[in-house]
């Protein structure tokens, strides 16, 4: 191991890193589960990380679709697999057992990652190395029971013994049972049992009754008074017996050695498989860790960046469970720009270590790939080096005292410096003279600062405080301190040096305040007056901080009400479109029944009876019809509508220049645009110096009738469009629908609208039925869903 290993791990242990992975890999399902998690350390490789990050992040998504999955076990069999391999020893029947079992697990386990047509690429590649060897199973299947035991079918040689063993004992069992009933060893005998010793078959007999049953005695009872006799005439057959059940074992163990061999020729697939069991169970853990937990799956950057926001520490919230978000303060901290180092202080308990540890935590299980306790916005860079004197106490076997402690693990801190390292520093410049210890502290800062290291420190040292706060490249930050409760808050706030509060603590602790006072009396008037100072700078941020929030929410509002009024102002123009549509249609059927008028007046145009054409009648014929459609027929008009959105490259009218423009950039907030004229000169303007050119037709109006011509019927009352009947009972409405449905034939309309509305359907459904008895020469359907749908009915006229 290494030098920078070492101080890792030292660092490691200081955060208590192993610690949240021991408590982590207790929640796998499997002991290679959770031996793997706990192989998870910071990566130097991105590739390792960003695996690591994705395999978790669709871990996750699948968990919102489906349970967790159950992880095959091999802890019933992996000992004896890898004594197989490397001794060649032989499975059990047992774990063959637990070998089938387990790769009936993986097929389910497949079946899991992959429930749809379409899979995960992170689950792509597990599936890739979950073999579920179907071969090696069906054929382990053959030869070994659940429970373990060797069937007969797995070799005939086993078949043929079992077979022998079984005839040869039914042979023993019925010698016995005709034994028990002799009555001439009824009186010999102890008890009408037969039992076992030594492996033979035998019966209890009285001591001073032996020689009515010849035979040989392989046990005594411990008062001496039964002796288990084998009867001689038995005797063969239970040799024949012993000798079977020897030449099963041997079948057996052949058996056995086969099947190890079967399993050992697969062992690398297997290998495979284990590997990738204990990789699914840890990610598994680690994706519920983040779904409960809010967790996110940080990258790290490379910019040098660290902003953490809304951190909480991962043991604490996994204490608290799922009451973390209420019981664990988040902590906000930042290190931007040109800060690269950022000094804590505030009151003792008040969670300054605490800080120091969630962040070196949560640096360390990014690096890891790990989901951290953080809000997706952010950023934790990329780092190689850590180290933290949170673990340098003072030794009595070295002889160092905790100030040395400190200033030695500040050498090796100074000797390791560089960019992509992190160090931790807890009370900085305590255990000596405040100046000394506040001067020498600072002048490690700077060098941290100047050789690219992140540094997060926290101090009681009021020098340090104030030469911080002007130094660049430094920030301070505060622990607040609830003054009414006389509480410490855990909250970090960024910017401001804060209190030590040592008197305001020692009052709750209920010293007299004459002591206090004296106390007070005796700091130096330098210290009152930084205190005063700091006081004073916290008090400014907070204003400023709540000035900031209001300002933000008052601005959020106006975007609030900004967005209404753009989502108004569309509605207002489809709404306009709508109307001018409707508009069109019904003008265009206005237009179209005064042509079909005109030609009944030319067909109405008599040929003179002296044969010819009457070309005075049809040329006053044709005047009518012109003058007509010039009254109905719209007129295309120029007109200039405002613009709404303006896109890239979209052509509208300049109104100043009076000519078309084309859009060169758009400022939609703003309202203002670029525009580029046709000669090329490009110039800024707003949206209301713009317009769009559309060609709009004006209402028909009326026709005028001839003098000496037959005009048709005036269209205002007879040639309308639609009727509305809502309100209307259901006699009242048809015989209204009647009437304007004879109208609209005199004046030959090509269809009508009636609108009923939706209400309960009453309406539509007496229009419905009544209009195909009472008028046979119309055609009806509902109108589209932006003409009014289940609420207009369309009735076309036939020809």
């Amino acid at each position: 191991m290494n030098l920078t290993t070492a101080i890792n791990d030292n660092f490691l242990k200081s955060v208590e890193f192993p610690r949240l992975l021991a408590n982590l890999a207790s929640h796998c399902q499997t002991p290679a589960g959770r031996d793997f998690l706990k192989t998870f350390g910071p990566s130097p490789d991105m590739a390792v990380i960003e695996s690591r990050l994705s395999k978790t992040q669709g871990f996750e998504k699948h968990l919102l679709k489906q349970n967790s999955p159950t992880i095959p076990d091999s802890q019933f069999f992996i000992e004896s697999f890898e004594k197989s391999r490397a001794r060649g020893e032989v499975f059990s029947g047992t774990e063959l057992a637990s070998i089938i079992k387990f790769l009936g697990d993986i097929v389910r386990l497949r079946q899991y990652l992959s429930p749809e047509s379409v899979i995960a690429p992170v689950f792509q590649e597990w599936l890739t190395r979950l073999h579920a060897l179907p071969a090696l199973k069906e054929n382990l299947q053959s030869k070994i029971t659940d429970k373990g035991e060797v069937l007969d079918s797995a070799s005939p040689e086993l078949k043929s013994v079992r077979d022998q063993l079984r005839a040869l004992k039914a042979e023993v069992q019925n010698f016995y049972q005709s034994f028990l009933q002799k009555t001439e060893t009824a009186e010999a005998l102890q008890e009408k049992i037969v039992t076992e010793r030594e492996g033979r078959l035998v019966v209890p007999i009285k001591r001073d009754h032996q020689s009515l049953v010849p035979g040989f005695v392989h046990g005594m009872s411990a008062s001496g008074a039964t002796l288990f006799v084998e009867p001689r005439e038995i005797a063969e057959s239970n040799n024949r017996v012993k000798e079977t059940l020897l030449k099963q074992d041997e079948e057996v163990r052949k058996v056995l050695r086969e099947a190890t061999q079967t399993v050992l020729a697969s062992g690398d697939e297997i290998e495979i498989t284990l590997i990738a069991c204990a990789e699914i169970d840890a990610h598994g853990v680690l994706a519920t860790f983040a779904s409960r937990y809010d967790g996110q799956f940080l990258k790290p950057q490379t910019d040098g960046v660290l902003c953490l926001n809304g951190a909480r520490h991962p043991l604490l919230a996994l204490e608290n469970k799922e009451h973390f978000r209420e019981k664990v303060i988040p902590l906000e901290i930042e290190f931007k720009g040109e800060v690269k180092v950022v000094l804590v202080s505030g009151p003792n308990a008040g969670g300054k270590t605490v800080a120091l540890k969630t962040l070196g935590l949560t640096c360390v299980m990014a690096q890891a790939g790990l989901p951290v306790l953080a809000r997706a916005e952010s950023v934790i860079p990329v780092l190689k080096h850590f180290d933290s004197d949170l673990q340098d106490n003072q030794s009595l076997q070295d002889h160092l005292s905790t100030y040395a402690a400190k200033l030695k693990a500040l050498k090796r801190m100074l000797d390791h410096c560089g960019p992509e390292t992190l160090y931790l520093l807890d009370e900085l410049g305590a255990g000596t003279d405040p100046r000394e210890g506040g001067a020498l502290g600072l002048a490690c800062l700077e060098t941290f600062r100047e050789k690219g290291a992140l540094v997060l420190a926290n101090t009681h040292q009021p020098l340090l405080k104030l030469l911080t706060q002007e130094e660049k490249g430094m920030a301070n930050a505060a622990m607040l301190f609830d003054e009414a409760t006389g509480k410490p808050t855990f909250r970090l706030v960024s910017g401001i040096p804060g209190q030590s509060y040592a008197l305001t603590l020692a009052r709750q602790l209920g010293f007299d305040e004459v002591i206090l006072e004296k106390a007070k009396s005796h700091l130096p008037q330098g210290e009152v007056d930084l205190s005063e100072i700091l006081t004073k700078l916290g008090q400014e941020k907070q204003a400023a901080d709540k000035a900031r929030l209001e300002a933000e929410k008052a601005r959020d509002n106006a975007k609030k009400i900004e967005a209404e009024l753009l989502t108004a102002r569309r509605q207002i123009k489809d709404e306009a479109r709508r109307i001018k549509k409707e508009a069109q249609v019904e003008a265009e059927g206005l237009l179209k029944n005064t042509r079909r008028q005109m030609e009944h007046i030319i067909q109405g145009v008599q040929a003179p009876p002296t044969g010819g054409v009457n070309k005075d009648r049809i040329n006053t014929a044709r005047q009518v019809v012109n003058q007509k459609i010039r009254n109905i027929a719209p007129r295309p008009v120029k007109t200039i509508v405002e613009v709404g959105e303006l896109r890239e490259g979209d052509v509208v009218f300049f109104k100043s220049g009076n000519t078309d423009v084309k859009i060169l950039s758009a400022d939609e907030e703003k309202e203002e645009a670029v525009i580029q004229m046709g000669n090329g000169m490009k110039m800024a303007c707003k949206y209301s110096d713009l317009g769009r050119v559309t060609k709009t037709t004006p209402p028909p109006r009326p026709p005028q009738s001839n003098s000496g011509v037959l005009a048709p019927k005036v269209l205002d009352e007879k040639g309308k469009l639609e009727l509305d009947i809502r309100g209307k009972l259901v006699d009242q409405a048809l015989a209204t629908v009647d009437k304007f449905l004879d109208d609209a034939l005199l004046v030959n309309l090509p269809f009508v609208r009636i609108i009923h509305g939706k209400g309960t359907g009453a309406l539509k459904e007496a229009i419905h039925k009544h209009l195909p008895a009472s008028h046979p020469n119309v055609e009806f359907a509902m109108a589209e869903p932006a003409q009014g749908g289940a609420g207009v009915t369309v009735i076309k006229f036939k020809k």
